[in-house]
This record gives structure tokens, C-alpha cells and sequence, in this order.
């Protein structure tokens, strides 16, 4: 029997859930992106190669999730303090990418990464529903 079926669920009432990135997928792909590891953005640590990721990652979090400003310093552990690093980060990182092109190439770029995940997913997804259709 096709789990979808007892669910209720049809092809097209996909839940986002299911396709939606995580806040450990965001971090896992702008670390990538910056290639830096995801235990130094997570980290007190200043440096500008581990700032401007971690001000980025915060920034997709508050774009892409649906997490609490204590939420997303919380995913941080150490190197955010609280709801008001977040607050600044935001602000930062959006102000930057008005003026800086290499900022909004960036996010662009991380956000056609982002894109390809959840394609990804969809495409699974929807592989799964067909195989459970014929099985």
C-alpha cells in the first residue's frame, strides 16, 4: 500500500517539509561555499574568513527559516551571544548587499546551491511517490 495514499497525500500536496533546507543544511552549505568547516563558524572567533560566513549563514536563516531570533544564535552555540548578534548580522549583511557586489554575488550564488537542494529533494521525492504508486 502507498504510504502517500494512507496519508492522504496526492503528488502535488508534496509537504514543503519534506523539501525545505534545515538550518544544518544552510550552514553546511555556505561552510562549503567558504570552505571553511562548520566547527569555526561555530566558534568565538573574530577572523574576517569566519565572520562574514557567519554573518551570511545568519542572514539565510532568517530568509529561509522560520526559527526564533534565541533559535538561530542557539545554532551558533558559542559565537553568536544572543538575539541581538543576530539582529546586527541581519542588518549587516543587508546593507552590505546593497552596496557590495561581491556580497550579493555571494548570496546569489549560495542561493542557486540552495535552489539545487531542494530540486534535489523534489526530484526524490517525487521518485519515491512514483515507486510507491507501482508498487
Amino acid at each position: 500500500m502507498n504510504p502517500y495514499v494512507i496519508a492522504g497525500l496526492r503528488r502535488n500536496d508534496m509537504p514543503e517539509t519534506l523539501i525545505r533546507v534545515t538550518p544544518n543544511d544552510l550552514l553546511a552549505i555556505v561552510c562549503n561555499y567558504f570552505e571553511i568547516d562548520v566547527l569555526d563558524i561555530k566558534q568565538k572567533n573574530r577572523k574576517r574568513k569566519i565572520v562574514y560566513p557567519r554573518q551570511i549563514a545568519i542572514y539565510l536563516m532568517r530568509e529561509y527559516t522560520e526559527l526564533s531570533l534565541n533559535d538561530i544564535a542557539i545554532k551558533f552555540d558559542r559565537a553568536v551571544k544572543d538575539h541581538t548578534t543576530v539582529i546586527h548580522s541581519h542588518r549587516e549583511i543587508k546593507n552590505l548587499y546593497e552596496v557590495m557586489p561581491n556580497v550579493k554575488s555571494d548570496i546569489r550564488n549560495i542561493k542557486n546551491i540552495i535552489s539545487e537542494v531542494t530540486q534535489i529533494r523534489r526530484a526524490k521525492f517525487n521518485a519515491e511517490f512514483i515507486s510507491n504508486q507501482t508498487s
